[in-house]
């Protein structure tokens, strides 16, 4: 993870703070973890279930995927261009 020991906690803290001063970012759980969800869907969260991943891009590809380099890493990603149009 970035930043090994706790520096991804850290990283994190910092993206939390960002998403709070934007317009529509609410602090949420998903599945019982912390998470930033924006109308409803989510945006970010520390850790992800690999089981939670595969649920995520199944059911909205067009905003969830994975490249081979994360498959390892608790993590999904979310297309840069589904975040700019839901600014907008």
């Amino acid at each position: 993870m970035p930043g090994g020991g706790g520096g991804f906690l850290m990283e994190f803290d910092a993206v939390r703070e960002l998403a709070r001063s934007l317009p529509g970012i609410v602090e949420s759980t998903s599945r019982g973890v912390w998470s930033l969800k924006f109308r409803g869907k989510l945006l970010a969260c520390p850790a992800i279930r690999l089981d939670q991943r595969a649920e995520l891009i199944a059911a909205d590809p067009d905003v969830y995927y994975i490249t081979d380099h994360y498959l390892k890493y608790p993590s999904v990603l979310v297309r840069p261009c589904v975040i700019c149009l839901v600014w907008r």
